[in-house]
């Protein structure tokens, strides 16, 4: 029986996102997807600059850009028609190099995403395969499926299990591992609509705080529409199966007459986490371990961080720069992140969500007071939080856990691009100077070639720099990540691979000590 290094259970975005960055490390990877297509009606709506910056590693980006609608910002709709709350789209230039919020088609995501996988030679892809048992060990992972074609039943050997498997994930349930209730549960009905006619619509989102019916417009790309209706306690969620009822409901905000109705579903809304998400050498991912309600749009995004997350540190455990111990990181990371990414989404339903009125209407009035003395703009990713526990600094330097910045640079030719086609995929010693690449001494040059880190220079669009011995120099065009040095004093930085950064320095020492303790945490093989 072949055996994989990986085999993924589920062939939805985050499980090709997934397959894709292991592939291209030339990791060998089974796929395994109990449907036979890719579900052809949007679900997932909306992503940010993240999730972007990880679709340009799979090298679908540019294609992708094509067919989104960038966000123009959202109006919350206070009791008596009043604007309550405006968010802002980004002025620009946009700090990660992409539109930091848009909308898209989930089957045209999907789409590229599995064209990217056809053409890795590491990656098989078995569709209609439903995984139906599983066992696991110090030595590997074994998982038996049943071919829905053939009624045959199949063993697959792996040192890894990936579980891509959804929100009824199947590998939870053979690992026994409960969800964690946040204590939000909530039916809510989801229209995506087309227009048979001009109609007149908003091009920015609003949120309809409405205690008779919360309801959420979405502009989409490509003349796509989303409405989001609230199921209110008197109703049956059973009633809003049938596309007339939808359409009477929403009669109010918009001419139905006019829509040509795409796709219709009802949805209850949870907030959940997996209580565990790692069992030995089986891990879970996406919706198998967390579960958002949408009102941020970042259940998809919050997948595709864990694929990003979860692949790099593979990566180094495969090539024997890292202990097995550095898989442990990846939940440590991950839940505290999208615990905190839920709470703060949660929050954010239950106010639109109110339907007392005297509570609503003091909703409004407190909200149009923050809205008064806040200042402008007010973006959308602000909310977002960013790493605080795992593999960064332990000292914490002053950038630890921020997310570099993606700049268009260029090496002196009239040509140019976004940043991370030039930083590789592994650990990155970024410097603002030439200087600054001479300051590890000799024994953080060895720990550094252990690591398997790459060096560059990149200084700004005006600021006088020669060659360098130790790395290639490029110059930003526009002055993103000179501010970004500015705003948190430093000349030195250790980048991930997954673009978060793991720590800063200002100094010689400084720069020698990160790469000293970053060392120390990843424990590669050839240490003592």
């Amino acid at each position: 029986m072949k055996r994989w290094d990986v085999i993924i259970a589920g062939y939805g975005p985050v499980g090709a996102t997934l397959a894709i960055l292991l592939g291209q490390q030339g990791q060998r990877v089974l796929v395994l997807e109990q449907a036979g297509a890719a579900f052809d009606k949007p679900r997932a709506i909306g992503m940010d600059h993240e999730a972007m910056r990880v679709m340009q590693a799979c090298g679908i980006a540019d294609a992708l850009a094509d067919k989104i609608r960038p966000f123009r910002g959202a109006q919350w709709i206070g009791v008596d028609g009043q604007v309550i709350e405006e968010i802002d789209a980004h002025p620009g230039p946009f700090p990660l190099g992409w539109a930091p919020n848009f909308t898209f088609i989930q089957p045209q995501l999907e789409a590229l995403l599995r064209e990217r996988v056809r053409h890795l030679p590491t990656i098989e892809v078995r569709l209609s395969h439903k995984l139906t048992g599983l066992a696991h060990d110090a030595a590997g992972v074994t998982v038996c499926a049943s071919d829905s074609a053939s009624g045959e039943s199949l063993s697959f050997a792996a040192d890894y299990l990936l579980a891509c498997d959804g929100a009824g994930s199947t590998v939870r349930g053979q690992l026994g591992i409960g969800l964690e209730d946040h204590a939000f549960d909530e039916w809510w009905v989801v229209l995506d609509a087309f227009l048979k006619r001009p109609l007149s619509l908003p091009e920015t989102g609003r949120q309809f705080c409405h205690p008779q019916r919360p309801v959420t417009y979405i502009p989409g790309p490509q003349g796509l529409y989303r409405w989001e209706l609230k199921v209110m306690p008197h109703e049956q969620a059973e009633h809003f199966k049938h596309t007339e009822n939808i359409l009477a409901a929403l009669d109010a905000y918009v001419d139905t007459g006019a829509l040509e109705v795409w796709r219709s579903a009802v949805y209850r809304f949870h907030a959940l986490v997996a209580r565990q998400w790692r069992q030995g050498r089986v891990l879970l991912l996406g919706d198998a371990a967390h579960q958002t309600p949408p009102f941020m749009g970042q259940g998809l995004c919050a997948g595709i961080r864990d694929a990003v997350n979860l692949a790099w540190k593979l990566q180094m455990v495969r090539q024997g720069r890292a202990s097995s111990a550095l898989l442990d990181t990846y939940e440590a990371e991950r839940r505290p992140h999208v615990t905190t990414l839920i709470t703060r989404t949660k929050a954010i339903g239950e106010r639109i969500g109110e339907l007392d009125v005297h509570r609503a209407r003091a909703r409004d009035a407190a909200m149009l007071a923050e809205m008064a003395v806040a200042p402008r703009p007010r973006l959308r990713q602000s909310l977002i939080p960013l790493l605080d526990s795992g593999v960064l600094d332990p000292q914490r330097s002053p950038a630890s856990g921020q997310i570099l910045v993606q700049p268009r640079v260029h090496d002196g030719d009239a040509a140019d691009s976004l940043l991370d086609t030039c930083l590789g995929d592994g650990f990155v010693l970024l410097t603002t100077t030439t200087q600054a690449q001479a300051w590890l001494d000799a024994p953080a040059q060895q720990q550094w070639l252990a690591i398997g880190g790459a060096r560059l220079v990149l200084s700004g669009a005006e600021a006088a720099s020669g060659p360098c011995a130790f790395a290639p120099v490029l110059r930003e065009t526009t002055p993103l990540f000179e501010t970004m040095a500015l705003a948190h004093g430093f000349a030195a930085l250790i980048v991930r691979p997954d673009r978060t950064v793991f720590g800063s320095a200002a100094t010689a020492s400084e720069l020698c000590r990160l790469v000293h303790a970053l060392h120390s945490l990843l424990q590669p093989a050839q240490a003592s």
